[in-house]
């Protein structure tokens, strides 16, 4: 895995900026001042590093950036994590194809037709990379297609780049981002606690 310290990060879309997130949170980062989520996905640019603290923070309009003199790598996210992408065709419904849909997240779905002529569903249509359509079985192994006859949902994602993740690995995960909010409160609360101890020295001091 690659260490994002020092490294500025373009990413494209949504699902790479949440991707990148989890990245950096499983390193150790930490959004500056206490912040618990991505912001400004339209900047689509990410530090990780000031001088020695382990922060995230993002280009703000473009201006030079604060963090610009401790930042030494730049990289695309694919650059750095982009996942095997195999063009697919694979046998579907349009209830399999409505429980699929929600998870192809960073993808984009077009001209659905019905799945009673065209009951393949493919990840790239017109031979454009992780675009997902449907389309008739004399074109299932068009742009290097490999087919499959039986749906299986894992395969498929895996197809596109998706990660799917075992019930362990989610439960993993979630333990993880649990342990992590539980250290951000903490640190939060000890904040409050010294903010609350320096008022009362200097109440006292003005006696």
């Amino acid at each position: 895995m690659i260490n994002l310290m020092g490294y500025s990060v373009e990413v494209d879309n949504e699902e790479q900026a949440e991707k990148l997130q989890e990245i950096a949170f499983e390193q150790g980062f930490e959004w500056r001042y206490g912040v618990n989520k991505i912001q400004h996905l339209d900047e689509r640019s990410f530090q990780f590093g000031y001088n020695i603290d382990m922060v995230i923070t993002f280009n703000f309009n473009e201006k030079e950036h604060y963090q610009d003199y401790f930042i030494t790598k730049t990289a695309h996210f694919n650059d750095l994590f982009e996942t095997k992408f195999t063009p697919i065709a694979m046998k579907c419904t349009q209830e399999q194809f409505d429980a699929i849909k929600p998870k192809l997240k960073g993808l984009k779905v077009t001209n659905i037709s019905s799945f009673s002529d065209c009951d393949y569903l493919v990840n790239n249509l017109g031979g454009e990379r992780k675009l997902i359509s449907n389309v008739m079985y004399h074109a299932k192994t068009d742009r290097n297609r490999v087919a499959h006859e039986e749906w299986n949902e894992e395969i498929f994602l895996k197809a596109c780049g998706i990660e799917v993740y075992s019930l362990e690995q989610q439960l993993e995960k979630a333990k993880a981002e649990v342990e992590r909010l539980e250290k951000l409160i903490n640190a939060k609360n000890e904040l409050k606690r010294i903010q609350k101890l320096i008022e009362s020295l200097e109440d006292e001091s003005k006696n």
